[in-house]
């Protein structure tokens, strides 16, 4: 959290100047989101396991609901600078972009915490997409 808290602050303070965009911006993560697309269940493989299966397993839950993903990934991987993302961020981002167009599309859920909102009225909770409420994979 520390790496990206200047990130973070970017957000809020957009947030504080466009506050009709509360409803379209959402703190997610991948972790929380790859579990509920695994059917509610946790992953079996770390992410930087050196053998790769932590990034095939993800791979693997991403391909059931946006076919192509390994193709895709495979891509940004050849593409990308290795000091500005590593293939567990390039995995992260997907697993992100999946969740956002499934969630938009059939809706989020929710997982809020003891406060739901900060002292600048932004919602503090993280959205996921949970397959098993909706009539998909």
């Amino acid at each position: 959290s520390w790496n990206i808290t200047g990130k973070i602050s970017e957000v809020d303070q957009y947030l504080k100047d466009h506050p009709h965009r509360k409803h379209v911006i959402h703190e997610a993560h991948p972790e929380l989101c790859f579990k509920y697309l695994n059917h509610g269940k946790l992953l079996n493989h770390r992410k930087r396991e050196k053998n790769n299966l932590g990034i095939y397993e993800r791979l693997d839950i991403l391909e059931r609901f946006f076919p192509g993903v390994y193709h895709r990934f495979a891509k940004a991987k050849n593409k990308r600078l290795l000091k500005w993302a590593q293939p567990d961020d390039l995995v992260d981002a997907m697993c992100l972009g999946v969740t956002a167009r499934l969630g938009f599309e059939f809706g989020f859920e929710k997982l809020v915490g003891s406060s739901s909102a900060d002292e600048n009225n932004i919602e503090m909770c993280m959205y996921y997409f949970d397959p098993s409420k909706h009539q998909i994979s």
